[in-house]
């Protein structure tokens, strides 16, 4: 028993507190211990063969593609979505065109209002940056990037679902080529 409460507690899920009024408690759960815990488990799960590139990949594609349908449905965060294009337009580099990348996908779930959504995309973004991104993606590439950013943006403005759907959808797949299995 008291191994299970140590092991509880080192997780952030129990806080023991002593005194009179003492006692063992569970903890409040915060949306970021649940997205870092997702994010290390996906990196430990991919690092033991548990998971592919592909089934990140998608992954990304269950998650997403419906969110930009609802994004579609509820038309919010579209001026967010523009701003980010303008950044990722101007941005020069590997490192800061793609922050600017996962901030434009970051809007569309965000857009969608399913913090569900947001805590389960986080991750498996972060892992397939972090792990698996091609550190050779050619500046042509990133202009494409831009441009499949403004067409999915132009679809949940217009207030299009099917498009919105259908245009991250293709730029899911067209993404797919930058990622790659250092195994």
């Amino acid at each position: 028993m008291r191994e299970a409460l140590r092991s509880l507690t080192s997780r952030n899920l129990l806080e023991t507190t002593r005194g009179t009024t003492g006692g063992t408690f569970v903890r409040k759960i915060q949306v970021g211990q649940v997205r870092e815990y997702l994010e290390m488990s996906l990196g430990l799960m991919w690092g033991a063969d548990e998971i592919t590139v592909t089934e990140m990949l998608e992954a990304r594609e269950v998650l997403e593609v419906p969110a930009a349908r609802l994004a579609a449905e509820r038309r919010h965060h579209v001026d967010q979505m523009v701003e980010a294009i303008d950044r990722e337009t101007r941005s020069r580099g590997r490192g800061v065109k793609f922050r600017e990348h996962r901030t434009f996908h970051g809007v569309i779930v965000q857009a969608a209002g399913n913090g569900l959504l947001e805590l389960m995309t986080d991750p498996v973004f972060h892992v397939l940056q972090t792990r698996f991104l091609d550190p050779e993606v050619p500046p042509s590439f990133w202009a494409v990037v831009d441009d499949d950013h403004r067409t999915i943006t132009e679809a949940i403005r217009e207030h299009d679902a099917d498009a919105a759907a259908d245009a991250l959808r293709d730029h899911l797949v067209r993404l797919r080529e930058v990622y790659r299995d250092p195994r």
